[in-house]
């Protein structure tokens, strides 16, 4: 079938609020980020939200096959009891405005174009990535254009990512001392652990309730699960798809904070983009008899595992042939040393991402336009706390 001129334009009209990176979202009361003042060391905390720590279970996950159209979600691992410390986290993943600060003052002190080739995002992904000509406009403007500034950054690698926590570091900690205080404080990635308790679902006193591998309960409807978060297309066991990207408001990614937060008061924990963790991705081989378990990090590692399975254990048997499998999987993740897990799923990934045990294994020399990243603190002294918000953050209205 062919369509006519008009019929073109219609379709074009239709679809442009979508190219330029606006949604049905646009349509709620605008968010709007506050501006950090250089001078204010309260801007600069506003977002960090405490975390009591404890012991958890890290890993739950519901039941997924490995995709082949996406190679960095690792096989489904056992879960496994792991224990973080206090810490905070940031309310939000760290918009484009947060990063202009940064890189506005590297311009500065290195020049524009030095400052360029080191920090500035690599928005040509929205092309290469995807190759789709109707992303142009998001290649010329997500980073540039004032309209973005509540967007989460993109198209950074881990590195930066780091980078961008040490600038902060370095200046929050001139402005205490400023005002006469020895205490210091370091910003950071989180680690994986940190993220996944930060993402789940509060435990419930009642011992006795299901728990969900999500951060909401596992029987949500479609309907009400495009309510609370910003995630790729989802098909039934069929094949069918059921949710197309657009409908759940954002064809892309989403301001932060355009959905309801979690149950710490946290956006964007499922969904919108995956984000950068400190850790090494690695996996846990499981227990065969009296074998003891190994943590593998490279593909070469991997690979002796395997032959180890082959060679002592019969492979004919379901479950050596599935762990064998998974590792086959797993292996073409870590590929290199520079492998690190990413967590939380982004506004193109499906489903399973959005589970906080889900685990992503991405080189960290490689950006992508679904993923970036937020902030941790571990615990800070008395006279710093002062300059900590009372409450949650959370988004004020233009």
């Amino acid at each position: 079938m062919k369509y006519s001129n008009y019929q073109a334009f219609i379709c074009l009209f239709i679809a442009l609020p979508f190219i330029l990176g606006l949604s049905k979202n646009t349509s709620r009361d605008q968010l709007k980020s506050p501006v950090i003042a250089d001078n204010n060391l309260k801007d600069h905390f506003s977002k960090m939200i405490y975390i009591e720590g404890k012991e958890f279970t890290k890993g739950s996950t519901s039941p997924f096959t490995p995709t082949v159209s996406d190679s960095t979600l690792f096989s489904q691992g056992i879960p496994q009891r792991a224990t973080v410390g206090s810490y905070y986290i940031s309310a939000t993943e760290v918009t484009n405005s947060e990063w202009k600060a940064f890189y506005n003052e590297k311009v500065e002190e290195i020049g524009k174009a030095k400052a360029k080739a080191i920090y500035y995002p690599d928005t040509s992904l929205w092309l290469h990535e995807f190759k789709y000509t109707y992303n142009r406009p998001h290649a010329k403007n997500y980073f540039s254009k004032p309209n973005f500034n509540n967007f989460p950054v993109v198209g950074i690698t881990w590195d930066q990512a780091r980078l961008y926590c040490q600038w902060k570091t370095e200046k929050v900690n001139q402005l205490l001392r400023k005002k006469g205080k020895k205490s210091s404080v370091k910003f950071r990635l989180p680690t994986e652990n940190e993220w996944e308790f930060a993402a789940m679902k509060k435990p419930s006193e009642d011992r006795t309730e299901k728990r969900s591998p999500y951060a909401w309960p596992e029987d949500k409807m479609l309907s009400e699960l495009l309510q609370l978060t910003n995630l790729g297309q989802i098909f039934d066991q069929n094949g069918v798809p059921i949710k197309s990207y657009a409908d759940d408001g954002c064809l892309y990614t989403c301001e932060v904070a355009s959905y309801p937060p979690n149950d710490y008061g946290i956006y964007n924990m499922a969904g919108n983009v995956s984000e950068w963790t400190a850790d090494q991705a690695q996996i846990k081989t499981i227990f065969f008899d009296n074998y003891d378990a190994k943590i593998l990090s490279t593909s070469s590692e991997i690979e002796n595992e395997i032959a180890y399975f082959q060679n002592n254990f019969d492979v004919e048997e379901w479950t050596v042939k599935n762990a064998i499998e998974k590792m086959e999987h797993d292996k073409k993740i870590l590929t290199n040393s520079n492998v690190k897990i990413c967590k939380g799923g982004s506004w193109a990934n499906g489903l399973v991402y959005a589970q906080p045990g889900s685990r992503q294994g991405k080189n960290k020399d490689n950006a992508s336009v679904k993923v970036g990243f937020r902030i941790a603190i571990s615990e800070v002294d008395e006279e710093v706390l002062n300059y900590f918000p009372k409450t949650n953050w959370k988004p004020s209205k233009k």
